[in-house]
């Protein structure tokens, strides 16, 4: 079967990708006069109800997400293959590059600040869909695209619509290479499966190849089930956070690894601290998936004395970043770049003599929260780090610091035994709210000196039941 057109509207120009069960085609679209992608399952499977169930799902997950990582659906039809059967279609968004897995096939292994920035994208688009109730099950390279510097996830051939039904069970469907342990076992899926081949992703790219090798998926499945913790071995020049994250990710405890918001938050917080101008060129392409619009304001300082021109370039990629993804950005004083954070009211020499930058990341709920604090200051013994919280914010737990809040102030001192900070030392904040709308801290002291700092509060609202899409059918 070569069809022409598509319903008379789509054009099939080349065949652009194929495999077993599908090929994709850069096509035309007539009535719009677009250039689009389509992909037509392979013809043998036309009477296969299977199909026509997965060509389904995928129109379906995809239709719910709206997100500058994920590669849109327009459209989806029918034509017809043969006397009796016709063939599903759908069209999509068509994305010029190369993918992922023909990335790979040059350069080996990448640069860490490469691989975080193409693993951040990735983890956006994920969070996207995890916060939809879809599932892709089947994170690879070869379903990563790259255009410049936007990465878009492409097909959810095999997306699950949260909640999985009970029949799904003891089916594997995905890439044994990049499967969770669970799915090997048939377990049901969760967001958390493609959170683990995200790590796997970020591990190949570091290390420049995967933890086992088998010529067969059965034999792939058979080394995997009998592979025990997979840890990032040491690699030069890899921050130790971006490692810490990649062991997480890989846990065989679903439980243990973060959520794919979580992972793009560290990995855009790595960027931001060890690779500026990096970060910068990715703030358009890293967007919440989900935040409200909403900027808590400050109040009026003194206008700052003339300072040193900054990198404009990077200044406008950031607020070009926070404009069109519509970021709750609370910022006191508003964060220009890296090098640019001022506390309002606190001298030049002040801020030089404590050397000290804060980056605050929070996500909250109508009565929760959960924050990524990083601190970077010179090494000291007996330091003691105090912020001053937003009336109604209460601290739960912290990890890897010892902590103790009176009242509005919170003060963190090392949990280490030699009480030093390090070059950049990251901790996570949990706690509840009486108050919906607490922004964050408005203040940071190290050691009695007030501290650079840049405050990110992300307004995620309540949690929705899974599987069920936003009002706005986004």
């Amino acid at each position: 079967m070569k069809p022409h057109t598509l319903g008379g509207r789509y054009r099939l120009d080349e065949p652009v990708g194929s495999g077993g069960m599908a090929t994709v085609w850069r096509g035309y679209d007539l009535r719009l006069q677009r250039i689009v992608a389509v992909k037509l399952p392979a013809s043998h499977l036309a009477g296969s109800v299977q199909t026509q169930q997965r060509v389904t799902i995928e129109a379906q997950a995809v239709a719910r997400l709206t997100h500058p990582n994920i590669a849109a659906v327009f459209d989806t039809g029918r034509v017809r293959s043969g006397l009796r059967n016709r063939l599903p279609f759908l069209v999509m968004e068509f994305v010029e590059g190369h993918s992922l897995q023909t990335r790979l096939r040059g350069v080996q292994p990448m640069h860490w600040t490469t691989a975080t920035r193409i693993c951040g994208q990735i983890a956006a688009a994920l969070a996207a869909a995890h916060e939809r109730g879809v599932v892709h099950r089947d994170v690879k390279p070869d379903n990563v695209m790259l255009n410049r510097d936007v990465v878009k996830v492409v097909d959810f051939g095999l997306a699950a619509l949260l909640p999985i039904p009970a029949t799904s069970t003891r089916i594997r469907l995905g890439t044994p290479e990049y499967m969770a342990p669970e799915q090997l076992r048939g377990e049901p899926v969760t967001a958390a499966g493609d959170v683990y081949a995200l790590g796997m992703v970020l591990y190949r790219l570091l290390t420049g190849s995967l933890p086992w090798h088998a010529t067969t998926r059965r034999g792939t499945i058979r080394i995997r089930q009998s592979t025990p913790v997979i840890r990032m071995p040491p690699t030069s020049g890899v921050p130790g956070d971006v490692i810490a994250l990649c062991d997480r990710c890989l846990s065989n405890q679903p439980e243990h690894r973060p959520t794919s918001r979580q992972a793009a938050d560290v990995l855009r917080a790595a960027l931001m601290r060890h690779d500026p101008d990096q970060s910068a060129r990715t703030a358009t392409a890293l967007p919440p998936a989900s935040s409200s619009p909403t900027v808590t304001p400050r109040a009026a300082a003194p206008p700052p004395p003339e300072a040193a021109p900054r990198r404009p370039g990077t200044r406008r990629l950031l607020a070009a970043g926070a404009a069109l993804a519509g970021l709750a950005l609370l910022v006191h004083p508003p964060w220009t770049a890296p090098d640019g954070l001022h506390p309002a009211g606190q001298s030049e020499a002040a801020i030089g003599d404590s050397g000290c930058t804060v980056r605050y990341i929070a996500h909250r709920t109508t009565d929760a929260f959960r924050a990524e604090l990083t601190l970077r200051a010179p090494a000291a013994a007996g330091w003691a780090l105090r912020l001053l919280l937003p009336p109604g914010q209460h601290v739960t737990a912290a990890s890897r610091v010892d902590w103790t809040q009176d009242d509005r102030h919170l003060t963190l001192t090392s949990a280490a035994t030699d009480g030093n900070t390090a070059a950049a030392t990251m901790f996570t904040l949990t706690g509840e709210l009486t108050q919906s709308d607490a922004a964050g801290p408005t203040a940071f002291h190290l050691n009695g000196v007030t501290c650079r700092y840049a405050v990110t509060v992300y307004a995620t609202g309540p949690p929705r039941p899974a599987g069920n899409p936003p009002a706005d059918g986004l």
